[in-house]
């Protein structure tokens, strides 16, 4: 029983110390986090637990956004490629997987707050499938592959949502994560900007990223229409290293034997000129 009420108690105590750092350090995670209603899923030990992890959850790089409707911190391109990411409409959820609203009941949903008149939640993809999977078997869980990019969409223009934490950031391409083919946008309006707590430093790190890999590949894949933007074929190599954040510990080893970093050098041209 002393155990028990122990382990409750240390549960508390480091609650209490670990909300003011949240507070201070991913505000506007805790805020949109608020916004989409899902912080009562939530406990701040974890959400702290990822605050003080910096990798992506499916694969080795830094990780400086959170996917939050299963608390896990990626990097932009697990994001953008990884089917584990993949979000949907509710209803289109509901429509094509042969399900109840009331059936989601174990699953965090998202509410949209980037359109102008948000009248549907969303839901993770997988999370769902896997409710089919327990609901009426693995065999029907299979079947709904081929309407996953149906429930995917296309997503929504530009202009119809409001400024996203990406637009606030510094981060190279700026509205570029918006600008990706339409039907990979749906999942980022779940995904928060969230900083790594180095606890051994007693600092954040938001992740930084490589200027000439933003700069080489924005000027000779995206000026000439090639590329996502452009058209349908696939993202030519070395793209999303344009994208990829770097704690800033670890930006001065990747420079040393960055591609970009040595096109830019041996090609003047290619440097960024000063608007002024």
């Amino acid at each position: 029983m002393m155990l028990l009420v122990n382990s409750k108690t240390k549960e508390q105590v480091e609650t209490m110390l670990d909300y003011p750092v949240l507070k201070t350090h991913a505000h506007e995670t805790l805020n949109l986090m608020r916004q989409m209603r899902l912080s009562p899923h939530y406990t701040i030990g974890q959400i702290f637990k990822e605050f003080c992890q910096p990798k992506c959850r499916t694969c080795p790089n830094f990780g400086p956004f959170l996917y939050i409707p299963t608390m896990q911190r990626c990097c932009y391109e697990c994001n953008l490629y990884n089917k584990s990411y993949g979000l949907g409409s509710v209803k289109k959820i509901c429509y094509y997987f042969g399900i109840e609203k009331g059936d989601l009941n174990d699953i965090q949903l998202v509410h949209n707050i980037w359109l102008h008149d948000p009248h549907d939640c969303m839901a993770n993809i997988s999370q769902c499938k896997n409710l089919v999977s327990k609901l009426y078997g693995p065999e029907e869980a299979e079947i709904l592959d081929t309407t996953v990019h149906i429930i995917e969409g296309e997503g929504v223009y530009l202009s119809e949502v409001e400024p996203t934490p990406y637009q606030r950031h510094g981060i190279p391409g700026g509205g570029c994560f918006w600008s990706e083919r339409k039907r990979n946008r749906m999942k980022f309006m779940a995904t928060v900007p969230f900083p790594y707590w180095d606890k051994r430093a007693q600092a954040t790190d938001a992740g930084v990223y490589c200027t000439a890999c933003a700069y080489f590949w924005r000027e000779t894949v995206l000026s000439d229409g090639r590329g996502p933007w452009g058209c349908e074929e696939p993202c030519p190599l070395g793209w999303e290293s344009s994208f990829r954040a770097y704690r800033e510990a670890d930006l001065p080893q990747h420079v040393e034997t960055c591609l970009s970093v040595h096109a830019v050098e041996m090609n003047p041209e290619l440097r960024p000129h000063d608007g002024n």
